[in-house]
């Protein structure tokens, strides 16, 4: 509208330059201060209008053309609405307008009316302008606030639409995680289903079970009873038939387990691996719905971004160009006072050219600024206008994508909830008619080997009682022995301290009647002093005597319970005194003989010392025997408690061997009585059962209680090579 006002002021000031020129050269001078009045009147009337312009833009009630055209441009920006974006009636109706203005009566100046008829004729002109113009503005405001209403409508419109589709949206969303929900509650109960079905099909074998191991007992009893008696017969290949079954069953065992592990593994990761994939579906779609909306509000956020920044723009665009026009005029306004003012001044000296080509130049910078400024401005609303109507279209598809997406994805859920259910139950099935076979084939494998099982059990059995009465006899002597031969090393020992104490005193006696002797020689001596010696060295023996009977008493009841030891003691002794005895008979005349010289009274005496003297030294002869015997007793003893720890190895495995079948046992009945879930707890029993058993400590005794079994007894060659070992370690010593 700008440019329109301005080529209408161009083309006035032109009508006025061709009629000054075409002016006939006679009355040139006549009308030049006419014309020069004319101008004054149109400058005056250039002001007034002026002045009116400016307090038309400072009343409140009125509005100027760029302050209109700002004004509607600010609140379209405010309300989402271009000028580009109102319909074609507003152009219609700017047209009107224009071409109003454009028709618009010019004063013209035919004949040089006087100067009141020009005044009111430019006051009439401008008047009905400024009416024209307020009544523009007037409809252009009324036409704004109906746009503006009709846009709130548009939009309350489509929030409710938006809100409705959100409910839907919530209560779609809604009814799935009740229904998953539904479903997650169901499965427990279908889990409880199926247990109680196998419950059911366990306790029904159960019972087939009991009443065939019922009525076969009989016959189960005639055919142990069998077995016993051939197992007593072939013992020598019970170790390998035991071996074997150990084998197969810890196999069988194993294979069992393994099953049932896998079976479970698969059960519990096929109800995971589809819960999970129904899951992960459904959180990977909203998933990828979240992404969508976010880069979409992204994108929208940026188009905004981008629209606000060029409504900015736009805006001081239009500010820049008002303020452009306002000094455009001005400049108009100074050239046209300026103009009259150098014609008054100097009526015969030409304008300057300089000046009137600087202001050409001015205007024309101006005036293709302006039109710069004017194109970037509608380039700006006409891309505001497309993006609008780009993000309309594109909430409107948006909101229809999206009603149908979401209907196709309720459908597909639904499919393939509908797809994995009937999935499921054609999987139970599968696998409980797997699982109902195997179990059918792990009962026969399992009767086959607890039959087997019985009869190794009861040839081990029968062989384990045999080895067992034979190693407790066996251990029983033993320890007799071991106790036996420590009491006769104790006994032994003091004797022989004993023995060196009576041999040191015998020495003494010995030198006192070497003594008494040389004295009995040399002098005569008194027979009353030497029946006193006597005596007193009788008493004295008898007191020792005394002594060691009390000592010999103490270890007879110290060691009662080996009393064949002590018979054997006891005899040892009775022949040792009697050799005494025969060697001091023996001796006694060779004294009497040696000590012929010597009187009568001192021969017994001398004879008595002797033999002392001669009994002492066999004894500690005889106590050397037998520290040498007793340390070849003690060998035998150390080898003898290397045997017996070998037999107790031997009787620690055969007892492991005798638990583990045991423990086998107990699965297989298990097996046949309670199910799946008891072979599983009966194997963990049986694999703790084989654990090795505590070693036995130095001072256990068999036949005391918590002896654990021995194992089996050892092969020939194994007792041979033991022998050789202890042969040569006896070597050693």
């Amino acid at each position: 509208m700008g440019t329109k006002v301005k080529s209408k002021i161009q083309r006035l000031l032109k009508q006025l330059d061709q009629d000054d020129e075409s002016l006939p050269g006679d009355n040139a001078a006549a009308l030049r201060v006419t014309s020069t009045e004319e101008e004054a009147e149109d400058l005056a009337a250039l002001a007034s209008a002026r002045r009116a312009a400016a307090a038309i833009e400072h009343t409140p009630g009125h509005l100027t053309i760029s302050s209109v055209d700002a004004a509607s441009e600010s609140t379209a920006t405010l309300n989402g609405i271009s000028t580009g974006d109102s319909p074609p009636e507003d152009s219609e109706s700017l047209a009107p307008s224009l071409s109003s203005l454009d028709t618009t009566p010019l004063p013209q100046r035919p004949n040089r009316t006087p100067n009141g008829h020009r005044k009111s004729y430019m006051a009439a002109g401008h008047a009905e302008r400024v009416a024209v113009l307020e009544r523009k503005v007037m409809s252009l405001m009324a036409e704004n606030r109906s746009l503006h209403t009709t846009f709130s409508e548009a939009m309350a419109r489509k929030n409710a639409e938006v809100s409705e589709l959100q409910a839907h949206l919530a209560g779609t969303v809604n009814e799935l995680s009740l229904r998953h929900q539904e479903l997650e509650a169901a499965a427990p109960l279908l889990r409880m289903r199926l247990e109680d079905f196998r419950s059911q099909l366990s306790d029904l074998r159960v019972r087939i079970a009991v009443h065939e191991v019922l009525t076969e007992s009989k016959s189960e009893a005639a055919t142990l009873h069998t077995a016993l008696t051939a197992a007593r017969e072939t013992a020598v290949r019970a170790e390998e038939a035991a071996a074997r079954a150990r084998a197969e069953a810890a196999r069988a065992g194993a294979a069992l387990a393994e099953r049932d592990s896998d079976l479970a593994l698969l059960e519990s990761a096929m109800v995971s691996a589809q819960l999970s994939a129904a899951k992960g579906a459904m959180y990977d779609e909203l998933r990828a719905k979240l992404d969508a909306t976010v880069a979409e509000n992204q994108r929208l956020a940026v188009v905004e971004a981008t629209f606000k920044k060029l409504e900015s723009q736009a805006a001081q665009d239009r500010a820049t160009a008002t303020q452009k026009e306002h000094t455009f005029e001005m400049l108009m306004m100074d050239k046209a006072y300026l103009t009259k003012q150098a014609s008054t001044a100097a009526p015969e000296t030409p304008p300057s050219p300089p000046l009137v080509d600087f202001l050409a130049d001015q205007q024309r910078k101006l005036e293709a600024e302006l039109e710069l400024r004017e194109k970037k401005i509608n380039e700006l609303s006409r891309q505001k206008s497309e993006m609008f109507e780009k993000l309309m279209t594109a909430e409107t598809l948006k909101g229809r994508h999206e009603d149908v997406r979401l209907q196709k994805e309720l459908a597909a859920l639904q499919e393939r909830t509908h797809a994995d259910l009937e999935k499921i139950r054609v999987e139970t099935a599968e696998a409980y008619e797997r699982e109902a076979r195997l179990l059918r084939e792990l009962r026969d494998s399992a009767q086959e080997e607890a039959l087997r099982a019985k009869a190794a059990l009861a040839e081990l059995q029968a062989l384990h009682e045999k080895t067992g009465l034979a190693h407790a006899e066996v251990a029983r002597r033993l320890e007799q022995q071991v106790v036996a031969l420590q009491t006769e090393l104790k006994q032994k020992t003091f004797e022989l301290s004993h023995f060196k104490v009576v041999v040191a005193e015998k020495e003494q006696l010995l030198g006192r009647t070497n003594m008494q002797l040389c004295a009995l020689l040399s002098p005569p001596v008194d027979l009353a002093l030497l029946r006193q010696e006597r005596d007193a060295l009788s008493r004295e023996v008898q007191h020792m005597s005394g002594r060691l009977a009390a000592a010999h008493d103490m270890l007879r009841l110290a060691s009662q319970p080996h009393a064949f030891l002590l018979e054997e003691l006891e005899a040892v002794k009775l022949r040792a005194t009697q050799a005494e005895n025969r060697v001091a008979a023996l001796q006694v005349p060779l004294g009497c003989e040696m000590l012929g010289g010597m009187g009568c009274e001192c021969g017994p005496l001398l004879a008595q010392g002797a033999v002392d003297s001669m009994a002492v030294e066999k004894k500690y002869i005889t106590m050397e025997n037998r520290q040498v015997a007793l340390t070849a007793r003690s060998n035998e003893v150390e080898a003898l408690t290397a045997e017996r720890d070998a037999l107790r190895s031997d009787l620690d495995g055969l007892l492991a061997q005798r638990q583990a079948l045991e423990g086998m046992k107990a699965v297989v009945v298990k097996a046949l009585a309670g199910g799946l879930p008891q072979v599983q707890q009966a194997a963990a029993m049986a694999a703790a059962a084989r654990k090795p058993a505590p070693g036995f400590s130095s001072t256990t005794i068999i036949g005391e209680g918590g002896l654990a079994p021995a194992p089996p007894l050892p092969t020939p060659m194994e007792l041979s090579r033991r022998q050789s070992q202890q042969q040569q370690q006896q070597q050693r010593r």
